[in-house]
């Protein structure tokens, strides 16, 4: 059975990304589902994505439907500029995203697919992937099935940028990546950092800025964990 995730973007206005994230460290505490919420600094600025794994279709469309008429989603109503909701499938050849030690750097990478280019991309990503999580793993690959289709988000970790320039480097070198641009109308890519990642006991936080305030770190055009420089979660 595909694994299901409601992936939510937040645009929030200019200068409240601080706040947004303060707000939403207590808000996803214990929302049904939650996997992962994320900021982003470099690409598209004052985003926020939340990604929620979905074992009930019903029950996530009236979660949807509790959030549209609320006054104040995700207690940041005030702050929100734009928000889109979709629902994604990840590819049979992906395992569910899970907890663990990794980033915490992330490459969202996006495209837009022609309407022939959804089924050779699965079978190509299902030849060519396990060589190229032999140079690096993969957090995620999924389609989407709501809204805007065929768009295709997969997700990498990273332990810095430079890491992500030395390992895509290395793929190239073995061949490891692979595109049908041909297929493609429109192709983006963003890094975001996570506020917080969620495991089956605790959302991961470490000591690197033990007084954060809920305001994301940032260092140039690098980015930290708005929580700590490392995520650690326990089983």
């Amino acid at each position: 059975m595909p694994n299901h995730y409601d992936v939510t973007t937040i645009t929030v206005r200019p200068n409240t990304q601080p706040k947004a994230l303060a707000v939403l460290k207590d808000q996803l505490a214990n929302a049904r589902g939650f996997v992962a919420c994320w900021f982003t600094d470099i690409g598209a600025l004052n985003r926020i994505m939340i990604i929620r794994a979905v074992d009930d279709l019903a029950a996530n469309l009236n979660e949807r439907r509790a959030l549209l008429v609320s006054r104040n989603p995700f207690g940041i109503g005030d702050l929100i500029d734009e928000m889109t909701m979709d629902i994604y499938s990840a590819l049979d050849c992906v395992a569910p995203m899970a907890p663990g030690d990794m980033g915490p750097f992330y490459e969202v990478r996006t495209y837009v697919f022609r309407p022939d280019g959804v089924a050779p991309t699965e079978q190509l990503w299902r030849e060519w992937l396990p060589k190229r999580e032999k140079v690096s793993p993969i957090l995620t690959a999924m389609m989407s099935a709501t809204g805007r289709v065929a768009r295709f988000m997969h997700i990498w970790p990273y332990k810095s940028l430079d890491e992500r320039a030395r390992l895509r480097a290395e793929a190239g070198r073995a061949r490891a990546i692979r595109q049908d641009a041909e297929r493609h109308l429109h192709a983006g890519s963003l890094f975001a950092a996570p506020l917080m990642w969620r495991s089956r006991k605790f959302a991961f936080q470490s000591s690197r800025d033990r007084n954060f305030q809920g305001k994301p770190c940032r260092l140039g055009l690098r980015l930290r964990a708005a929580l700590g420089q490392k995520q650690t979660c326990a089983a």
